[in-house]
């Protein structure tokens, strides 16, 4: 099993990603262990310098994220685990085409505003929606009627996350 870097929000993503490209070169995969927002953003940073590391050798990185049980001074915590690995083939990790859509391609009855309402209210903030086209369908993108399309895109891509132990 490889070893797991362990990640603080007070982490050199450089010297992270170093340690995680060696691993990588080895093993093909490294795994990362994070608790708290600090600590997951320096993690991350360093997943993306790793690519860098790695891009000249042909290898691309992928990351599956997952959540796990931490013990720090006798008490438990729930944190993240980033599994990073490495694929040879470029084509199997390709990010997916994305379309923006925003006000400027918008429909004029999408950016009307609705009765009762100011027009300066209506166009004050736009909605701007992101859809893959990868992974969009009509049925995972429908709003079900009474929310905002932006509430149920979010909706339909959330999962619950497990709830935290305590001692």
């Amino acid at each position: 099993m490889p070893s797991v870097v362990k990640v603080s929000s007070r982490s050199n993503p450089n010297l992270v990603a170093g340690a995680m490209a060696a691993l990588m070169r080895e093993s093909g995969r490294a795994e990362v262990l994070v608790v708290g927002a600090g600590a997951l953003n320096q993690a991350v940073k360093a997943v993306v310098v790793t690519q860098s590391y790695l891009s000249d050798e042909g290898v691309e990185v992928c990351c599956r994220p997952a959540f796990a049980a931490v013990d720090i001074d006798g008490e438990a915590r729930t944190g993240i685990r980033l599994v990073v690995l490495a694929h040879d083939d470029p084509e199997a990790t390709a990010a997916p085409e994305i379309t923006v859509v925003s006000e400027a391609t918008a429909s004029p009855e999408a950016t009307a505003a609705p009765e009762g309402t100011a027009a300066s209210e209506a166009t004050a903030a736009p909605e701007i929606t992101v859809v893959s086209e990868a992974t969009a369908s009509p049925e995972a993108t429908a709003a079900p009627e009474g929310t905002a399309a932006s509430e149920a895109t979010v909706a339909s891509q959330a999962a619950p996350a497990p709830e935290a132990t305590s001692a």
